[in-house]
């Protein structure tokens, strides 16, 4: 199909095209029936190689071949135009990944802070009574931010719980945050089971803290006595600031048979 200026379309059978010789698809207009239209100007249409009349045009006998400008039958500017649009974005994305990359990764790798909490009991500790107490903490998690209500079971331990639980250095000394419990201040339990993170509860009647997931249990000092727990409870630093009991808000990575910060 030839299709004129005026919107009308000519048939043009298929033996109207021939190739010149350059290697171009030439209409004859001679053999077509547009030849005795006064509105067919054979100076207004463009010679095709064939390559593009069969890969990037994909014209089969029926269809309509249009009109398209002269610029676009030179494939060396289309491959220099392409090639030029790559380097310039390239560039770009060049010049903005350092900032990027520190945008979204410095979060991800700071140092954890360190987050003390004051602790309110509701009534004064008892010694070797775990009394739980609950607490709320801003905590940012790489980009996210939330209040968290959190829990700790906190133990005013007599002498001889105390002499238990330090034979245990991991339960009183934390290296990696630089800081050991102060002498005479309650002890603070982790809620979090070591072995997947359930939450454990005090049984008065056993003298046991027992996580309900998979039945792991724990002495007063935090031991483990039964179950998969691969440690004892954490505990977490514990120092009194002004006559008030204040907490380090910690976590620890479970499963493992070492107490590693986590959070």
């Amino acid at each position: 199909m030839i299709r004129l200026k005026d919107g009308r379309e000519v048939v043009a059978p298929a033996t109207a095209l021939a190739e010149n010789n350059r290697g171009q698809l030439q209409l004859d207009t001679e053999n077509t029936p547009a030849s005795s239209l006064p509105e067919f100007d054979a100076k207004h249409y463009y010679a095709l190689h064939p390559v593009e009349w069969q890969e990037e045009w994909g014209a089969v006998q029926g269809e309509i071949l249009t009109l398209y400008p002269p610029a676009d039958t030179d494939r060396a500017s289309r491959r220099r135009f392409v090639l030029g649009s790559i380097a310039i974005m390239g560039a770009i994305a060049a010049s903005l990944a350092y900032p990027i990359f520190r945008y979204l990764i410095h979060p991800l790798t700071r140092k954890l802070g360190d987050i003390w909490v004051q602790l309110s009991p509701r009534s004064k500790l008892e010694d070797d009574v775990p009394v739980f107490i609950p607490y709320s903490v801003e905590r940012v998690e790489g980009y996210l931010e939330q209040t968290i209500t959190k829990g700790v079971w906190l133990i005013r331990p007599s002498r001889k719980l105390s002499k238990a639980i330090a034979r245990h250095k991991e339960n009183l000394l934390f290296p990696e945050l630089g800081w050991a419990n102060e002498a005479d201040a309650p002890v603070a339990f982790s809620t979090k089971c070591p072995h997947l993170g359930c939450n454990v509860r005090w049984v008065a009647e056993e003298k046991l803290f027992i996580c309900a997931c998979h039945n792991s249990r724990f002495r007063l000092d935090g031991e483990v006595v039964s179950g998969p727990a691969p440690r004892g409870l954490d505990t977490l630093p514990v120092r009194i600031n002004h006559g008030k009991i204040e907490i380090m808000d910690a976590e620890f990575r479970a499963g493992i048979p070492d107490k590693r910060r986590s959070s």
